[in-house]
């Protein structure tokens, strides 16, 4: 008996010693510049309220951890050090030159690696393709920069567990997809700056499996609409200067035959309220994204009659005002997005306290400092998008003092040593193209160690039209 009690003794106490040596390692990952650790995601299904869950796509659900961030380039020496934390799956690299191509092919080896994503895109040569065909365990590979040859397309369609694959860049007139037929895994595809054409997008049409597609900048025209109606799809995001109320009228004719719509993004084109009213018919929709141009504020109404809508954006929505807002503000939705609109203070003051908003852009309206204090006390909010407005260091200070009390009465929300913890609000904040300084922001982020804040004085790679990173500064 007693030497079993030694022995669970040592065992214990060997346990305690790993642990130690483990937050130790951690501790001194954390203080290398330009490296960010995240023990765990937000945006859970187990974090939202109850009533958001069913409302939320998928894609946004999805538990990182433990998850890596380099967001600026470190040394060798650096890198071997972090390369020594066994944990980490998911690794995000914020800058496509942080690592040396050695570093990287390294990176891809390690055993414990499940997803590996790009911010800007990054070209990946044959060796590290090469390297990613042999993990069998990978099921996500994010914003891989192109072009495409015929032998890229058919080392992706090798990753045969791929659940997410983002790729940036044109493919041949003459390559072929049938490759990625073979994902018979994935669930997301996203493809920016494609050009893909229907011929393109025939022999990928199979892919049943799929959740989510989002194609940018394609020629696709509504020939390839038929091809849509094969696969299970519920969130469709299609970019393509064809898009037009045709390509709606279209869409609300597959919808009768296939009623897992929930999701729809239109963008390149432009439609009409007389589309809007064709949209709204189908009621399962939860998501809606639309080229705004040509829309007038009487389209608000129809969004309205949408009683299951979690989502909104409309983007280049110059006919927005602060009456369109208020009538916004009376629905239960989790995003809202609103850019390049007329609204102001005032009609921000309709947000006061809004339940269910967990992701909020204004960038491009005409909101000041005044709308601070509103903004930050929206009790759910997570991320929050102000650029191209007047915000200026006094705004910061407002949402600082927000903040500040919020933690206050969340002692256990505070961070320790850099390391990503449980955050009790806003923990994304964009802030590009205001008044806000370069310094304020470097003090902001000293004081929120968990924040995301963008802040760039030239202009953003990404349009302002694009969906925002979270790149830093």
């Amino acid at each position: 008996m007693l030497s079993v009690i030694v022995l669970v003794a040592i065992v214990a106490g060997g346990a305690a010693w790993h642990e130690l040596q483990r937050r130790d390692l951690l501790e001194q990952i954390a203080r290398i510049p330009g490296v960010e650790i995240e023990l765990g995601c937000r945006m859970s299904p187990q974090w939202l309220p109850q009533r958001l869950q069913d409302q939320v796509p998928w894609s946004l659900c999805l538990v990182r951890q433990p998850y890596l961030a380099i967001t600026e380039e470190i040394s060798p020496a650096d890198f071997e050090l972090l390369n020594r934390w066994r944990e980490f799956q998911y690794v995000e690299l914020r800058r496509s030159e942080a690592l040396s191509d050695d570093m990287l092919l390294k990176l891809i080896e390690r055993q414990s690696l499940l997803a590996l994503r790009f911010m800007p895109p990054r070209r990946l040569n044959s060796e590290h393709l090469s390297a990613l065909v042999k993990k069998p365990e990978l099921i996500e590979l994010e914003t891989l920069a192109g072009p495409f040859s015929q032998d890229d397309i058919n080392a992706f369609g090798e990753m045969s567990r791929l659940e997410n694959l983002t790729l940036d860049g044109s493919v041949a007139p003459e390559c072929s997809l049938q490759p990625l037929a073979k994902l018979t895994c994935l669930l997301n595809l996203e493809w920016h700056h494609s050009g893909l054409s229907d011929k393109h997008f025939t022999p990928i049409a199979p892919l049943g499996s799929l959740k989510a597609i989002e194609l940018l900048e394609t020629t696709l025209t509504s020939k390839s609409w038929p091809l849509l109606e094969t696969m299970s799809i519920s969130y469709r995001h299609l970019e393509s200067p064809g898009i037009d109320d045709g390509i709606v009228r279209a869409l609300t004719t597959i919808s009768k035959r296939n009623p897992d719509i929930n999701s729809v993004a239109l963008l390149g084109g432009s439609v009409s309220d007389n589309a809007i009213k064709e949209l709204v018919t189908i009621s399962s929709l939860t998501n809606v994204e639309v080229d705004a141009k040509r829309l007038t504020p009487a389209c608000i109404d129809e969004f309205a009659k949408l009683k299951n809508l979690g989502s909104l954006n409309l983007r280049n929505a110059a006919s927005i005002d602060d009456a369109s807002l208020s009538k916004l503000a009376l629905l239960k939705l989790w995003s809202l997005e609103l850019d390049h609109t007329q609204i102001t203070d005032e009609g921000v003051s309709a947000l006061a306290n809004h339940p269910t908003l967990i992701e909020l852009s204004l960038s491009g309206s005409r909101i000041t400092d005044r709308s601070i204090p509103i903004l930050g006390a929206i009790p759910e909010l997570n991320s929050l998008d102000l650029r191209d407005t007047a915000i200026s260091n006094k705004g910061l200070d407002q949402l600082q003092e927000v903040l500040e009390r919020q933690i206050a009465s969340n002692p256990g929300g505070k961070p320790t040593s850099g390391i990503y913890i449980e955050w009790p609000h806003i923990t994304q904040l964009k802030l590009s193209r205001t008044k806000v300084t370069s310094d304020r922001v470097r003090e902001f982020r000293q004081t929120f160690q968990l924040m995301k804040v963008e802040r760039f004085e030239e202009a953003d790679p990404a349009s302002a039209n694009s969906k925002p990173s979270s790149l830093p500064e």
